[in-house]
């Protein structure tokens, strides 16, 4: 039994019929020719690569709308060196509620249409976008630093691993 957006699937079947309700979803969201043209290839270019369609929020992500957004503002490279994922969100209309929204946006995308990105619009590479994660998490260490850090009782601060062997089984 398979689990889409609240709908169960039995077999196989029900699983691709559930599955072609959910790109006409996506089809039926305002964006006109322009909105079919743009999910047409990146139906063909996933079919491709064998990736799955991208739900958020117990429903479908809006794909077109979020690629729009993101390349709009220079590419997913350029959003979060600028941290500008609220905007994304907003723009999207995802509720607040969503807590997780900006990180799971960033994932989605990366799964779903950053190889896209890549391939048509050509804004950066895989190594642009690696650096600009691990800029962001050298940057969330050194906001972290103010603070003062954790010392595990079970090393040593002279010999990290010499009080490993002691620790209390988990």
């Amino acid at each position: 039994m398979l689990d889409f957006v609240g709908l169960i699937a039995d077999s196989a079947a029900d699983a691709i019929e559930i599955e072609k309700k959910l790109v006409q979803e996506l089809y039926e969201l305002e964006g006109g020719e322009d909105r079919r043209s743009f999910l047409d290839e990146l139906f063909l270019f996933m079919t491709k690569r064998r990736t799955p369609i991208a739900l958020m929020a117990k429903q479908v992500l809006d794909l077109y709308c979020l690629y729009k957004l993101v390349t709009e503002r220079g590419g997913l490279v350029e959003v979060i060196q600028r941290k500008i994922w609220r905007e994304i969100t907003k723009g999207l209309n995802l509720p607040s509620s969503i807590t997780s929204a900006a990180f799971t946006l960033r994932t989605q995308y990366m799964k779903y249409l950053y190889p896209y990105e890549c391939h048509k619009e050509n804004l950066s590479t895989f190594e642009d976008l690696q650096n600009a994660i691990d800029g962001n998490k050298r940057e969330n260490r050194r906001n972290d630093e103010r603070f003062e850090p954790f010392l595990n009782p079970f090393q040593s601060p002279i010999f990290p691993h010499a009080l490993r062997l002691h620790q209390p089984l988990r």
